[in-house]
């Protein structure tokens, strides 16, 4: 990893290994809450619309309050911003294990955990964005992988939690891991202020809305937010939908482990290739690369309803993952380099504006349909067309808003 911003290799390879840590610790567990689906239905006589809605929430306020965490970490910094985050998202999951109603986890599971991750996470992306600038869209994939390789073990356990302690037990083990994100924010954000970048709080304009007037990156951001409400929808009936049909409750929290083996397996690969602005004589265009994953993505997710056995939802979820897995951290990547560095932590929290409105607002839509059907077959219909729409949207900011194909080849070396 090449030194940037005067940072010797160690440190960078440090600052990476903490962001990567950071990111295992809160966004694994959030992954992870799928598992939760059937016993708020069980234990609270929840229907699907109001089990989603806890997910939905949670992947709302995650993405939506973005702005805030901007407005964050311009008044008070990065690091207490972070800290704050980490505290929130862990006491509002412990506390969760003394809810006797579904309307509680809504606000314990469901915003504050969204908000705490959010605060948690926005420093950290702003951060590693300003400080690397040749490496970046790997060192994004590699921090990111973080939430896949805690996400394998965790789906399992906590399932395992659930079967040894209950729901409530399982949410106050749930908030101790989170709370391991602590340090390594800590550690990261000193290692951080030993750099030129500015992480304190800021005396200029809290938050910028101009970049808005910049039609490419409204359209960018529509675009990011059909595309994350695609993937939301599936995880958050996944699990469900295998157990509808008659697998196993270990065997369908695998499904989410095996999505997290793969895109460990396919972040580094996408990260490093798409960093290049050439293989051979091909030129690499970031795009393109989105535009067809999820084009290819829309056509697996297709598989699921027909899926009849376990063997069926394996292959299928494999497939999805692949095709998730490909587009990796670019989103962000490219938000960075097309919209500027320098803005970052305000282009973060808009984009996530505007994909926590999707996130918030598809699940319980869905459920709505699941419930009056009875069938749990319907939101990958649902993810299937917002995907469809996500690539359409990305091709219309690719080819309609004066972005380039040398653009997006050579953006990453500048």
């Amino acid at each position: 990893m090449a030194e940037e911003k005067g940072l010797s290799k160690l440190n960078a390879i440090l600052i990476v290994a903490c962001a990567f840590w950071v990111n295992a610790m809160v966004m694994g567990p959030t992954k992870s809450t799928g598992v939760y689906f059937l016993p708020y239905q069980q234990n609270f006589k929840a229907n699907a619309q109001q089990a989603s809605l806890v997910s939905s929430l949670l992947y709302g306020f995650y993405f939506f309050a973005g702005p805030l965490a901007s407005i964050s970490c311009h008044l008070i910094g990065y690091k207490y911003t972070s800290i704050l985050g980490s505290v929130l998202a862990s006491v509002s999951v412990a506390v969760s294990c003394l809810s006797q109603t579904m309307d509680v986890l809504f606000v314990t599971m469901g915003a504050l955990f969204g908000l705490g991750s959010c605060l948690a996470m926005t420093p950290v992306y702003a951060l590693l964005g300003q400080i690397f600038t040749d490496k970046r869209p790997l060192v994004n994939n590699i921090v990111t992988i973080g939430s896949a390789v805690s996400g394998i073990p965790l789906s399992l356990t906590v399932q395992l939690w659930l079967d040894e302690y209950g729901l409530a037990g399982s949410m106050l083990l749930m908030g101790g891991v989170l709370l391991n994100s602590l340090p390594a924010i800590l550690a990261l954000m000193i290692m951080g202020e030993k750099t030129n970048v500015s992480m304190s709080a800021a005396k200029k304009k809290v938050f910028d809305f101009n970049i808005l007037k910049n039609s490419g990156f409204t359209f960018f951001c529509l675009a990011s937010g059909l595309h994350v409400a695609s993937t939301v929808t599936l995880c958050s009936y996944l699990i469900r939908f295998a157990q509808s049909i008659g697998i196993g409750n270990y065997e369908a929290a695998s499904l989410s482990s095996i999505m997290s083996a793969i895109d460990i397996c396919l972040r580094p690969m996408t990260g490093y290739l798409t960093s290049l602005s050439h293989i051979g004589n091909f030129q690499i265009n970031r795009f393109y690369v989105i535009i067809w994953s999820l084009i290819l993505q829309s056509a697996v997710t297709l598989i699921f309803p027909f899926a009849t056995n376990y063997a069926a939802m394996i292959a299928a979820t494999i497939a999805f993952s692949i095709c998730a897995g490909a587009t990796g951290a670019l989103p962000i990547t490219l938000l960075a380099e097309l919209f500027g560095s320098e803005n970052l932590a305000t282009s973060l929290g808009l984009r996530s504006m505007f994909v926590g409105v999707f996130s918030f607002a598809t699940p319980p839509l869905v459920g709505m349909v699941v419930d009056a059907t009875g069938s749990y077959v319907y939101p990958f219909y649902v993810s299937t067309a917002l995907a469809l729409l996500s690539s359409s949207m990305f091709y219309f900011v690719f080819r309609c808003c004066g972005i380039t194909d040398d653009a997006t080849s050579d953006i990453v070396t500048t």
